[in-house]
């Protein structure tokens, strides 16, 4: 196991993007769908890669795209 698999935020993020996935399919406009999809599926991706560096500068970049993700994924 990874550490990154242990952080509950990271356990959310793989959640939300199940449910988010399962949600895409009740959306005719497959362009939206696959848009909402790729941001979501990013948070937990660049949450993973930002627990592999090592340096913090590059750490905390990985985080905050993760949560330009999420802002950007939940927009009305």
């Amino acid at each position: 196991m990874f550490l990154f698999e242990n952080l509950e935020v990271y356990k959310k993020s793989v959640a939300l993007t199940k449910k988010v996935h399962q949600m895409g399919k009740s959306i005719p406009n497959r362009t939206i769908n696959d848009q909402i999809f790729r941001a979501v599926l990013s948070i937990p991706l660049n949450i993973a890669e930002g627990q592999g560096r090592t340096h913090c500068r590059e750490k905390k970049q990985f985080y905050n795209t993760a949560k330009g993700s999420l802002y950007g994924s939940c927009q009305d």
